[in-house]
């Protein structure tokens, strides 16, 4: 129903106007009751005592009955009041000028009672049988010498508190009217300043959704909605980013794939088509086998890394000496390493243990050797450090002689297929060792970090 910032907005407002609206309305209109009730409550009270002082003046005989009757007739008459006079159950119906028939004794509303030396007031609303208009009585008992002689009731209509409280709410009504119409505006204007940049922001992100990432958000202000289309345009740039390295990757798995493929081709068709030589024969097939096991190596590798991108991966975890195989792998590459005369330095504290795939370790320090044995120059030295940290995790650090890499390729190098020429010429390798040697190290609650060293050449740091 109310799908608009603007239409909820307007929705809200109405509905708070007329609630509090009610609210105005009816504290007034009670508060401008009570004050009009209180008045001629107030105003009865004194008139009932009146009457009562000019009774006892009667029976005292200090003043006559047609002075008191006169003075009965005045009062009425002036201030517009009804009075009913009760002695002995008897309506004074002998005073001249004055005795009303008494008001029905169905008397109904609130009673307020007050006692006051000897005098008792009961204040109470009656409707008139006759005119069926609400009245306000003043009801004071008529004693002499501590005796009862009767009771005088003052009345009045109040008709017109309606008709006071009426005007105020009428006037209240238009002045939230008045004052709705310009907020009404200023509503609409500021949810505009709202939805306007939000919508512009939702059309973006439909074409950063679709591959389009020609246009940015434009960013006013230091808001909130500022801060979303800051957020919304770093999201564009790392999807974009996340895009580019997706078609680069595609790009680059198609090259990897294909050179292999065109060289095992290239060779077999060679010999079917008797161009090469026979005493060359084996060794064109013996390349075409390495080929062959290079490209299932490659195909291997991509199975392994999107498994671990998956989540797919489970670690057999058990209890090893880290130092044990670390030693162990460079036993394995003993070979590689005597072939480019590389010297190794190990500093590896043998007391370390810790939980891990045993097999995945291996390969993840067979990956990073590996990489640095190739881009090391012949003569060069190799520093492994394995120690413990002050948080109870270890920390193995292996540094090499080989060239650095620069500085703006090195947030890259865990990239899949990114390859950095280190030694400016052309290297082997598909780009994925450092990719999956990242995602061991972070299956095991790791991390793992390239950066160039000041002395030698590049620092790899591995914390578990």
């Amino acid at each position: 129903m109310f799908k608009s910032i603007t239409k909820k907005f307007l929705f809200t407002y109405m509905a708070v106007t007329i609630l509090s609206l009610l609210l105005i309305a009816g504290g007034v209109s009670h508060l401008v009751k009570q004050e009009i009730y209180g008045q001629r409550k107030e105003f009865l009270e004194q008139k009932a005592f009146q009457v009562y002082r000019l009774f006892s003046m009667l029976l005292e005989d200090k003043i006559s009955t047609e002075y008191f009757t006169n003075t009965l007739n005045m009062i009425q008459n002036e201030d517009k009041l009804g009075i009913s006079l009760i002695v002995e159950d008897q309506e004074m119906g002998s005073i001249e000028g004055f005795g009303r028939k008494p008001i029905s004794s169905n008397r109904s509303g609130s009673v307020d009672q007050e006692v006051e030396k000897d005098y008792f007031i009961a204040y109470f609303e009656i409707e008139e049988e006759e005119r069926d208009v609400q009245m306000m009585t003043v009801s004071v008992p008529l004693r002499f010498n501590g005796k009862l002689m009767g009771e005088v009731l003052i009345y009045s209509p109040v008709v017109n508190v309606e008709l006071v409280t009426s005007k105020v709410n009428k006037s209240i009504l238009l002045i939230f009217i008045a004052i709705s119409i310009p907020m009404t505006l200023i509503i609409v204007f500021v949810s505009r300043k709202f939805t306007i940049p939000l919508i512009h922001m939702s059309k973006i992100a439909n074409n950063i959704s679709k591959g389009d990432f020609s246009e940015s958000i434009t960013i006013k202000g230091n808001d909130e909605i500022a801060e979303l289309g800051h957020s919304l345009n770093h999201m564009a740039d790392k999807i974009q980013e996340l895009e580019e390295l997706r078609k680069d990757s595609i790009a680059n798995v198609s090259h990897e794939l294909k050179t292999p493929l065109t060289t095992i081709q290239n060779f077999m068709q060679g010999i079917l088509d008797g161009v090469v030589p026979e005493n060359q024969v084996e060794s064109f097939i013996k390349i075409a086998i390495d080929e062959s096991k290079r490209l299932g190596k490659m195909v291997e590798e991509l199975i392994v890394l999107s498994s671990f991108e998956k989540k797919l991966v489970k670690l057999n975890l058990t209890t090893n000496n880290i130092g044990d195989l670390i030693d162990d792998v460079f036993l394995q590459m003993d070979f590689q390493l005597k072939e480019k005369k590389i010297v190794v330095e190990k500093m590896l504290d043998s007391s370390i243990t810790a939980d891990v795939d045993q097999e995945r370790f291996r390969q993840m320090l067979i990956n990073i050797l590996d990489n640095a044995i190739r881009h090391m120059p012949y003569n060069g030295k190799l520093q492994v450090c394995l120690e413990k940290s002050l948080d109870k995790n270890f920390v193995l650090t292996i540094v090499d002689s080989g060239p650095g890499i620069e500085e703006e390729h090195l947030p890259y190098v865990f990239e899949r297929f990114y390859k950095v020429d280190r030694s400016r010429k052309r290297t082997s390798g598909a780009g994925l060792g450092l990719t999956i040697s990242k995602n061991i190290v972070e299956a095991h609650n790791g991390s793992l970090s390239i950066n160039n060293d000041e002395e030698m050449g590049l620092r790899v740091e591995i914390v578990m």
